[in-house]
């Protein structure tokens, strides 16, 4: 996927097409923002991929999957809240 917020194009049309309007969109969130470009040739995501796919996608909820698995559990919260108050999923 290619997150427009961190420079790399739109979101693919197929993406999008798969993601229009669902209830739950499960996503990896391997990476954060910061991280990704760095790492984009393993074939993971930051969780701004989700929370922007999901805002273009008018989806209902975000569920992330696939932490680092070096982070602590005080990371993965604060990666949580910094997504949600970027986020208008769950708003609707």
């Amino acid at each position: 996927m290619s997150p427009p917020a961190l420079g790399f194009g739109p979101y693919h049309e197929a993406a999008m097409d798969l993601c229009g309007g669902v209830d739950l969109l499960i996503h990896d969130a391997q990476y954060t923002a910061s991280e990704l470009p760095a790492r984009l040739h393993l074939g993971h995501s930051a969780a701004d991929d989700a929370f922007g796919l999901a805002n273009e996608c008018a989806v209902g909820r975000v569920l992330l999957f696939h932490h680092d698995p070096d982070r602590t559990d005080a990371q993965v919260a604060a990666i949580e809240r910094y997504s949600l108050c970027r986020s208008s999923v769950g708003s609707r």
